[in-house]
């Protein structure tokens, strides 16, 4: 495996345009450096990285920004470790990483070990989706309870609710003052409402660990 370092941001996205594909996994890297490229960064300094394989394909992209920790695409544990082992050794003061869970385990215990550090602590753990339709409210007057399902996209709407589409979540027709079984989120905007009333396969989940001095 090779480690490229990208002077700039505009390189590092032409290198890692194909992450585009799974572009909701890959959000952290690629995310900030768009905003970098788009003058919208609130960060002084970014760090941009890539692996590739010996033919020069793309393994994986990791983004630092001094001083948080290392972000990831979507990689083998492998190139995990090795993108570690390389960005640690230039950059000893990296001490987190945020990641898909599985490149940022592989990750952090390569850093560790790598820094001498005692081990690795998981911080946060976070499940992503995507969104890949939008309903439309059904017809009905404003004011009209309906129960929500465990159905996707079903929508129930009643009054007060929303102030632009009234639209609300009630658990039951017998316990509607209750949070006890409401959905997870549901926004408004004046034409749609977006809604989920179960909860769809996970695109991702994300880990952020640190590691302990020597």
């Amino acid at each position: 495996m090779r480690w490229h370092s990208h002077p700039d941001v505009d390189g590092f996205l032409a290198a890692t345009a194909s992450l585009l594909d799974r572009a909701v996994v890959n959000q952290l890297p690629v995310g900030v450096a768009r905003s970098v490229q788009m003058g919208t960064s609130r960060f002084d300094e970014v760090r941009c990285f890539t692996v590739t394989d010996a033919a020069g394909s793309l393994l994986g992209a990791v983004v630092q920004t001094p001083p948080w920790p290392a972000l990831l695409s979507e990689m083998e544990p492998a190139t995990a470790a090795f993108a570690a082992r390389q960005l640690l050794a230039a950059h000893p003061e990296v001490r987190g990483v945020n990641g898909p869970e599985g490149a940022a385990q592989a990750f952090g215990e390569a850093a560790g070990a790598t820094t001498g550090a005692t081990g690795t602590r998981k911080v946060t753990s976070l499940g992503v989706w995507s969104l890949h339709a939008v309903s439309e409210l059904p017809p009905a007057p404003a004011g009209t309870p309906r129960v929500a399902t465990p159905a996707p996209a079903t929508v129930a709407r009643a009054g007060p609710g929303c102030g632009r589409c009234r639209a609300r979540w009630w658990p039951s027709p017998t316990s509607r003052a209750s949070s006890a079984g409401t959905a997870p989120w549901a926004r408004c905007t004046p034409l749609r409402c977006i809604a989920a009333t179960a909860t769809p396969p996970r695109e991702a989940t994300f880990a952020r660990l640190d590691w302990g001095g020597e």
